[in-house]
Parts: C-alpha cells; structure tokens; sequence
C-alpha cells in the first residue's frame, strides 16, 4: 500500500510543482497526472481491502464499473466512487488524444477539466482516508 501512497503524493508533488511554476499552463499534463494520483489511491485502497483490481485499466473497470462487474464490484463502495474515478479517467484520456482544437482553446478546455478533477479527486481522497488509508495530501494543488 505505501508505494501506492507514495506514488499519489509524488504525482500530486508534480502537479503542485506544475500549478506553482504554471499557473496557466501544461493543463493536460496536470490533468493526466491527478488521474494517476486517483489511480494510485484506488490501488492503495484495494491493498488495504486485501482485493486485486488487475493490472490494466481494463481490468480495473471489470472490477469497479457497475454495468461490467453486475453489480458486484470487487469489494463494496459507494456509487460515487467508479463515477468518479472514471471521470477523472475520461478527462486524462481526452487531455492526452483529444487535442485537435485551437491552442488556445484545448487550453481552457483543460483548466476547466483540471478543476473538476481536483473537486473529484478530493471526493475520492476523503473517502479512502475514512476508509483507514492514509492519504492526505500536505502539497498538492
């Protein structure tokens, strides 16, 4: 679980760094890498359950997504957390091949994601932490 936890805080460190250093850029990167902070939390929480996920993405939706799993995702959580999870998911995907706009506007399409990430990404950091892991963030944006 701690190199989950680890692995959170030095993807949420970068986009601290990111945020510090850019206020108003590299939003796909800041979006890509809070995915991979909620990807290692959710890791860290399926250690602390004594449940695997899989090693994919795919494998993880098949563990968590409602209409994959019949309704029976691998250990019990609320609604919330696979929708936002995989928002969060969603967003990072189209930072990293969506992108045939305008720059200017690619990027405040991803600000905008950006922030919806951070509130969604707060979601799921506030519940694992009620789930016993230990995942606050001192650093991060």
């Amino acid at each position: 679980m701690q190199a989950h936890l680890n692995q959170a805080l030095h993807n949420e460190n970068f986009v601290a760094e990111c945020c510090n250093n850019y206020p108003d850029n590299y939003f796909d990167w800041k979006v890509t890498a809070t995915f991979y902070t909620a990807l290692h939390l959710l890791r860290a929480f399926c250690e602390k359950r004594e449940v695997d996920p899989g090693n994919t993405h795919y494998d993880i939706a098949n563990s968590f997504d409602p209409r994959r799993c019949n309704n029976r995702p691998i250990t019990q959580v609320p609604n919330f957390l696979w929708r936002s999870y995989s928002q969060i998911q969603k967003y990072s995907e189209q930072a990293r091949y969506d992108v045939f706009l305008d720059h200017e506007v690619e990027n405040e399409i991803q600000r905008e994601n950006f922030k919806h990430c951070l509130i969604l990404l707060k979601g799921l950091r506030d519940y694992f932490s009620q789930q016993g892991v230990p995942c606050v963030s001192e650093d991060a944006a």
